[in-house]
């Protein structure tokens, strides 16, 4: 998930944060260009084990239940979860009552196997659709592009705000894998906050007093 975050993170910050038109559109081209390629790599994948032979499978609309640490199996439940209840979800913190998924997995540092439950969807977006919704995804969907937008509009601010724009970005991005939790997700909160503060320009934007 992380390293996933960073390439998409770095492919897409490039061109947003240079300043030049005629540089940033030349890396708009490069990174759409890695992009390309690194899809179409993927796709014709030879190997036949590996993460990098997961996301090949995907692309060619294949996931298997023990894809990415059995995200396969539980992204698929969530799915049939959400068209239970579609509008307004199960409820908050209700996921884990309603997957009703486990299996034995060996840890090593223990020296055993241990019973694993699921008790989330292991991406927040789907999250959002089991335990609140349609609504609630939509409106957060709405929400986080909105913001990516004003990052957008706003990138030549000072120094500070092109960065908090691209660690937002990154973390959206690890959301597609992440579990949202309470250790990482209210820096990301903050982080958010401060994408959409109202501020003077100047010449290191969030440096001086914020209102």
């Amino acid at each position: 998930a992380g390293l996933v975050a960073l390439g998409g993170c770095v492919l897409v910050t490039a061109p947003v944060v240079l300043r030049r038109k005629k540089a940033a559109r030349a890396a708009a081209w490069v990174s759409g260009g890695i992009a390309g390629a690194g899809l179409l790599g993927l796709y014709f994948w030879p190997g036949h084990s590996g993460t990098l032979w997961e996301f090949s499978q995907v692309l060619h609309g294949h996931l298997s239940d023990e894809f990415g640490s059995h995200r396969g199996q539980i992204w698929k439940r969530a799915l049939e979860l959400f068209r239970e209840k579609p509008w307004l979800g199960g409820g908050p913190g209700t996921a884990g009552e309603r997957f009703q998924i486990q299996w034995s997995r060996y840890i090593e540092i223990l020296g055993r196997d241990r019973i694993v439950t699921v008790e989330n969807a292991h991406n927040v977006y789907l999250g959002y659709l089991v335990n609140l919704g349609i609504f609630a995804f939509l409106g957060y969907v709405a929400a986080v592009i909105l913001s990516l937008i004003t990052w957008f509009r706003r990138r030549g601010e000072g120094a500070l705000y092109p960065a908090l724009g691209s660690a937002f970005l990154c973390y959206m991005i690890q959301d597609v894998f992440g579990i949202g939790l309470c250790l990482t997700a209210p820096m990301m909160w903050v982080i958010w906050g401060l994408l959409e503060s109202r501020t003077e320009k100047s010449g290191l934007a969030f440096s001086g007093n914020m209102e």
